[in-house]
């Protein structure tokens, strides 16, 4: 139970914060004297209240003055990050225009409360009643002035009065349950509740009442009393239907979750509040692939307020439905190799016969492979496991230096993967014997062929790529460097580099121009390049199976990953070609997680220049993903 009570425990308080220019609040977690935004790749953004207040809030608040709905929700925003003594004038500007009269009555009012000014507030409200009628908020917040006068008497008199007219406002409704719990107890709170519940149309009072039930075991009540509710509340809001959720989820009830929320759960309207507490349950339940359905439902949604959350939901059900650990099929699997006769981001691409330098019609050519490599943990039998850092080195850089001497020589160079059919890439934990060497050259003709092994058993790292002569199977010659795992760019790029440059200085290949080349990338970034690499990798290979995403490890991690790289190095063409190849390949592939990412790819391609032939390859490829469509 302590597992269940962990994922559906009740949590006290909220904090929202907002996104820069949107009408839409989110769940946030606050830093000292910061407020956190989103700017428009997405990421997490924090500043100082006092910038905020200045260069954000300011100008939203003038921009918006004769937008009621866009006002209203700066101002509401604003009061939650404690900005009430800067928009008196914009609540007084809103309660002149809004259509919605009590919205903007009641928005100004609560304002002049926090201000202190009482007889305004009540000025306000009771001028709107006049005008429209006693309505149940504006009642509430009439008695709130009257309980800021500590005129308590009156305040619960005309407390009562809003319930009798909206028995379902949430604040009306847990504020007289909180005077009568606070006056005579759990019995007085529920009889509070009872009494409000008997008022015509009432019910929101049951669903605290339910939640009493299921305190007192009684789940055959509770279940009665959504129902109820339900009956009489044709939309429920997020609000009722996470607490439902919620409370069940408390007490163990998970299929109820499902069969109570679900029919009401509307994925625009009850967003992720609602929609975690659901994956909770489809989880616990081990309906694992309705979990992960509605996983990719929300993010759909496009809102990175609801990122870290559902991020957190991906990679739990990529662990539960991976099937990680040693494999129980004794048949052994079916190994093929997967040639990669160009840079790996320039697959599913079209338009990039001009990134390449021309070749001979019989080019050098150096062929190559996945690295083996020496780890301390041994295995006796065949094992499926996540993408490591190993394995990522293993891959990452044999395809560095393919592309180094695709883009940058006069030569051809081609890796062979070695994959598992319909499953990922194997993974040798042997160093490579030499008769290796014959077979990759019967299957496929070269000049040279390296094989490249990782010797991962301690602290300090070491690279080694073996060159042998195709026609002789002859070693000619090792190049190996150390390095910690921990920073390995510089160590990982000068590797790189002495490899291309011994082969560029020892056999018939020139040096050729290219609109792109490795060496442009950062070389302290080098690393993130070879692991980018190695990803784009994985993407291709999703291509080829018949499950693609089955084969991936955390997809919008991959992507996230390739985006960032893209902004952190503005003037690598590298970066850009490697996240647009990425959008294609999952289209490719039949995934839509490349719809998500269509508004941030093109303001990048927007803000970020290339060269003629890069930006003409790059503009074809974003209109052959998204076939024209106008980003909203």
């Amino acid at each position: 139970m302590s597992f269940i009570k962990k994922l559906f425990g009740r949590k006290k308080g909220k904090n929202k914060g907002v996104k820069p220019n949107s009408s839409e609040p989110g769940e946030v977690k606050s830093k000292d004297d910061m407020i956190k935004a989103y700017d428009d790749y997405g990421r997490e953004i924090y500043i100082s209240k006092s910038s905020w207040l200045n260069s954000v809030l300011v100008g939203n608040l003038e921009k918006n003055r004769d937008n009621p709905d866009e006002l209203y929700n700066l101002i509401v925003s604003a009061l939650n990050d404690g900005f009430e003594a800067h928009i008196q004038d914009a609540s007084a500007r809103l309660y002149g225009i809004d259509p919605v009269k009590e919205r903007g009555a009641c928005i100004y009012a609560i304002v002049l409360m926090k201000n202190n000014d009482l007889d305004q507030a009540e000025k306000i409200l009771k001028e709107t009643m006049a005008s429209i009628g006693e309505s149940g908020v504006l009642l509430t917040n009439l008695a709130k002035v009257y309980a800021k006068r500590n005129d308590h008497r009156m305040a619960e008199k005309i407390l009562w009065s809003a319930l009798e007219a909206d028995p379902n406002q949430d604040n009306g409704l847990e504020w007289y349950a909180a005077i009568h719990n606070e006056r005579g107890g759990k019995s007085s709170y529920i009889d509070a509740l009872t009494r409000v519940s008997r008022l015509s149309g009432a019910w929101r009072p049951q669903l605290w009442l339910a939640r009493e039930a299921l305190d007192s075991g009684e789940k055959n009540v509770a279940i009665s009393l959504y129902e109820e509710i339900f009956r009489l509340s044709d939309s429920p809001d997020s609000q009722v239907l996470q607490q439902i959720s919620g409370d069940l989820g408390l007490k163990g009830h998970i299929e109820e979750i499902i069969t109570v929320v679900t029919p009401h759960f509307d994925i625009e309207q009850h967003g992720f509040s609602v929609g975690n507490n659901l994956i909770k349950a489809f989880i616990e339940l081990k309906r694992f692939q309705e979990a992960k359905s509605l996983v990719e439902a929300l993010f759909a949604q496009k809102r990175p307020d609801w990122k870290e959350g559902l991020s957190y939901w991906e990679n739990e059900l990529d662990n539960l439905m991976g099937g990680y650990g040693p494999l129980e099929d004794s048949t052994p699997p079916k190994l093929a190799l997967m040639s990669v006769e160009k840079p790996i981001w320039l697959h599913k691409l079209n338009s990039v016969d001009d990134v390449l330098p021309p070749k001979n019609e019989k080019p050098f050519t150096i062929l190559t492979t996945s690295g083996s490599c020496s780890v301390n943990e041994k295995h006796d039998q065949l094992i499926k496991q996540k993408t490591n850092q190993e394995g990522s080195l293993c891959r990452g850089i044999p395809l560095s230096i393919c592309d180094k001497l695709n883009l940058e020589t006069s030569g051809q160079a081609v890796m062979l993967v070695p994959v598992v059919e319909n499953a990922g890439f194997a993974f040798f934990g042997e160093r490579y014997e030499e008769h290796w060497v014959t077979q990759l050259a019967e299957r496929t003709p070269c000049d040279l062929i390296i094989l490249p092994h990782l010797y991962a058993e301690s602290n300090q790292w070491k690279m080694e790529f073996r060159i042998f002569d195709s026609t002789g199977s002859s070693l000619i010659k090792t190049i190996a460097i150390g390095f910690s795992p921990d920073q390995p760019s510089l160590a990982l790029k000068e590797l790189v580099d002495e490899v291309c440059l011994y082969i560029t200085e020892n056999y018939s290949i020139k040096l050729a121009s290219s609109p792109v080349r490795v060496s442009q990338v950062t070389p302290k970034l080098f690393a993130h390049y070879v692991d980018a690499n190695d990803s784009c990798l994985a993407l291709s290979l999703a291509c080829n199976v018949d499950d693609g995403p089955s084969t991936l490890y955390g997809e919008r991690n991959i992507f996230d990953k390739l985006l960032k790289l893209a902004l952190e190095e503005p003037n690598s063409d590298i970066r850009k070609l490697m996240l647009v190849s990425a959008m294609a390949k999952n289209k490719a592939y039949h995934s839509r997680i490349y719809l998500e990412y269509e508004k941030k790819l093109k303001k990048l391609l927007e803000e970020q220049t290339s060269g003629s032939a890069i930006s003409i390859a790059l503009t074809k490829a974003v209109d052959d993903i998204y076939e024209h469509r106008s980003v909203v």
